[in-house]
């Protein structure tokens, strides 16, 4: 990619080092890798930094995957989840009622009538 096909530059840093790699595999180029922001100790020497990534993607290529997209795409796929599961609860919770309705009404049609006592009298023993 040359300099003037660029259309989209992203300042990632090391702690976001997977999103770097999504944005490549996705046909997002490495501009520079660099560091930040160094950190001091209390005496003033230095003691580390943040490794910073830039990468860059022409137009086509930011249209197709950016970030933003990408985040959009994962909250759909997780409503998506949510309903399904959702869905699939109530359909569980009405079967087990339909169940349940069905094993009443067999338990009703063979209950019949058992007022009738047998006394110790009608027993052959």
């Amino acid at each position: 990619m040359e300099l003037k096909d660029i259309y989209k530059i992203e300042k990632i840093t090391q702690d976001e080092l997977d999103n770097v790699n999504l944005l490549i595999e996705n046909g997002w180029v490495i501009l520079q890798i660099g560091t930040d922001e160094h950190r001091y100790d209390r005496l003033g020497f230095p003691v580390g930094s943040e490794t910073i990534f830039f990468v860059a993607a022409d137009k086509p290529t930011f249209e197709a995957f950016n970030l933003k997209l990408y985040q959009q795409q994962l909250e759909i796929k997780a409503a998506a989840q949510s309903l399904a599961d959702s869905i699939t609860s109530e359909l569980e919770a009405t079967k087990r009622i339909r169940n349940r309705d069905k094993s009443i009404k067999v338990s009703r049609e063979y209950s019949g009538d058992y007022s009738t006592v047998i006394s110790d009298d009608d027993l052959p023993f």
